[in-house]
């Protein structure tokens, strides 16, 4: 009398098959996350690029607003020294030109922000021409 032994069950063996094809579609999956948080990056790094380039002209912007707010501060104090102008007009110009400061120390703070986001993503030198805007 002979008998026959089986070691592996016969559920099992259709397991080996299904965790192949698993593998290979988790493989296909992995890959596309991969493509898609390249992109997802790629995205943000022209997010802070953009930004990074307007606060760039706002800070030209404000730069040449606080020339002119020396320029009127030196024509009212003539004005209120000549007993033409009132000290409240020249006040305010003083204030106004401590505004514009205190805004060109923010916007300088923002641009070292968005240097360090975007240094944080890319190898690229943010200050690089990457982006062209002009004023219009």
């Amino acid at each position: 009398m002979s008998t026959i032994n089986i070691n592996q069950p016969i559920f099992k063996s259709g397991a080996i098959y299904y965790s192949i094809k698993y593998a290979a579609h988790s493989k296909a999956y992995n890959l596309l996350n991969i493509k898609l948080n390249r992109r997802e990056l790629i995205k943000n790094a022209l997010d802070i690029a953009y930004d990074y380039k307007i606060t760039k002209i706002n800070e030209e912007i404000l730069k040449l607003n606080i020339v002119n707010a020396k320029i009127d501060i030196k024509k009212k104090k003539e004005d209120f020294l000549n007993g033409v102008g009132d000290s409240t007009f020249l006040n305010n110009a003083v204030l106004n030109l401590n505004s514009l400061l205190l805004n060109l120390e923010d916007v300088k703070m923002k641009l070292e922000n968005l240097r360090y986001s975007f240094k944080n993503i890319s190898s690229l030198n943010i200050d690089n021409k990457i982006l062209r805007f002009s004023l219009l």
